[in-house]
């Protein structure tokens, strides 16, 4: 195989950011790990479709998921992004910002976390 291919993830390693791909229009031939080109952290889980370019020898690399109307943009799966030294993470329900040493905040299963040295809740009144 060489060129450009659709498949779908059949494999993740996410602490590498490698995923195999298998090709059902090659008889279901699965690729050798292929590092996935990507500028955000957001690792296509298996069963999704993905587009690869691969040379001669069968190494290349996956371009990402790519998107249909049966397979739209969902960061509800998984989702990781780094501005600065702030990070934000979206995976399994859960919604998290973490903004450096210990101070984030979350949201899970409706219940909203803050960890913060000092909080200020601008029109709020703690009951007596």
């Amino acid at each position: 195989m060489e060129g450009y291919y659709e498949g779908f993830v059949s494999s993740v390693d996410v602490t590498r950011g490698f995923v195999k791909v298998t090709y059902p229009q090659e008889g279901n031939i699965v690729s050798d790990w292929l590092p996935l080109l990507a500028h955000e952290y957001n690792i296509p889980p298996p069963n999704t479709r993905v587009a690869t370019v691969l040379d001669k020898f069968g190494r290349g690399v996956c371009l990402g998921k790519i998107f249909s109307y049966s397979q739209p943009p969902d960061s509800a799966g998984g989702y990781a992004k780094s501005i600065e030294s702030v990070t934000i993470t979206a995976a399994g329900g859960a919604f998290r910002i973490d903004f450096g040493g210990d101070a984030y905040m979350q949201y899970k299963n409706g219940v909203v976390t803050i960890n913060a040295n000092n909080i200020i809740l601008n029109g709020y009144t703690p009951p007596i």
